[in-house]
């Protein structure tokens, strides 16, 4: 997949932009709060038309407008496309793909693939359990629609079921409806689950090698999902949600007690090892760093493995909170992708061929030589 163009008006401070992208590396310069950022989320915003940084629709509307539009133009699946985005303070989104409108989220996963990686990231390890949730949920959103359903139709389950936990303290005749709740929940966090264990099976088993690579042999990196039990690696659904009920069933009282649902994928983890001890504990910064380098390398390599269609990469800035050797990883590993890159510093990428260089100021672009 490739973008060949963007087209932006009242996307936060960019309030007009048109222009081409080089099909290898674009290298988006200049100083802080000038739109960099921007424009990465506004390319980003097409993976689940989500953003990364706001929760809002009216937070990504320029503040002189009501409205707010981007337009990317994409080849993939041997075709031209177009996917456009409409914002509005006032009423819902428009999104349109070539020209039709798309109603539901689980239709939008999966048009655009995308892997970012923000600073932010490099705290993947060391935050607690909601963002490597949160990593999983996105990742494998765009590689199964299907799965940005079972999200939903969870965390709406979730609700009702925690406000009736709340009622049965007060009226205990609540409790025989609980096990309709539970059977609900049990059958979309069983997908989740499903799901979560085997991409962390396959994301385990690329970023050993990545690993491997960057640590020069000398570090092992282990990923292992951390379900509501740990005898997980079944093959079906029904499995997980056959252990998820059992579970359930074991913490009857204690959720009532709580008034709050403790046992299903809302409350799972993902456990990061090197060489066999928690790397959020033992690993030090630079360890970590190159963990989270390993996961977002192998995050790429497993949407081109599904789908046949290389992600755009998208890299925020990233290189100021690496070394050279691991900026010169990411570098070798990016070669046959395209990839928007924002930076304030124009040196570290003139040795990338085909770069297309661009300075952003005040939300404008322009393209400038090397």
């Amino acid at each position: 997949m490739k973008i060949t163009d963007i087209e932006i008006s009242n996307f936060r401070n960019i309030k007009t932009l048109k222009t081409k992208l080089s099909q290898s590396v674009n290298v988006i310069l200049g100083k802080n709060a000038q739109g960099k950022t921007n424009l990465l989320e506004s390319i980003y915003f097409f993976t689940g038309c989500k953003s990364f940084r706001a929760n809002k629709d009216s937070e990504l509307i320029n503040f002189e407008s009501d409205e707010a539009k981007v337009s990317l133009y994409f080849y993939a699946y041997n075709r031209q496309n177009v996917f456009e985005v409409n914002l509005y303070r006032d009423k819902k989104r428009r999104v349109l793909l070539n020209g039709v409108e798309i109603k539901k989220a689980s239709e939008i996963a999966g048009i655009i693939n995308t892997v970012l990686f923000a600073p932010e990231h490099l705290n993947l390890i060391k935050e607690g359990p909601r963002e490597r949730r949160k990593f999983l949920d996105i990742a494998i959103s765009q590689l199964k629609p299907k799965y940005v359903k079972a999200l939903d139709d969870y965390n709406k389950i979730l609700v009702q079921k925690n406000a009736l936990l709340k009622d049965i303290l007060k009226y205990p005749s609540l409790e025989d409806t609980l096990d309709i709740w539970n059977d609900r929940l049990a059958n979309a966090g069983a997908y989740i689950t499903f799901m979560r264990d085997g991409y962390i099976s396959k994301l385990s088993e690329i970023c050993k090698n990545n690993h491997e690579e960057i640590s020069k042999g000398k570090e092992i990196l282990d990923i292992k999902y951390m379900g509501f039990s740990k005898n997980l690696g079944f093959n079906n659904v029904k499995d997980y949600k056959d252990l998820l009920i059992e579970e359930i069933k074991k913490k009857k009282a204690d959720e009532i007690r709580c008034g709050l649902s403790i046992v299903g994928p809302h409350r799972d983890d993902v456990d990061i090892l090197i060489n066999g001890k928690a790397a959020r504990l033992y690993a030090s910064q630079g360890q970590q760093r190159s963990a989270v380098l390993s996961i977002k390398i192998a995050e790429a390599d497993i949407v081109y493995s599904a789908n046949g269609e290389q992600p755009v990469i998208l890299l925020d800035d990233i290189f100021s909170e690496l070394d050279r050797s691991r900026q010169n990883y990411i570098l070798k590993k990016i070669k046959d992708k395209q990839v928007v890159i924002t930076s304030c510093d124009k040196g570290k990428y003139k040795s990338l061929p085909d770069a297309a260089f661009f300075n952003m100021h005040e939300g404008c672009l322009t393209q400038i030589g090397v």
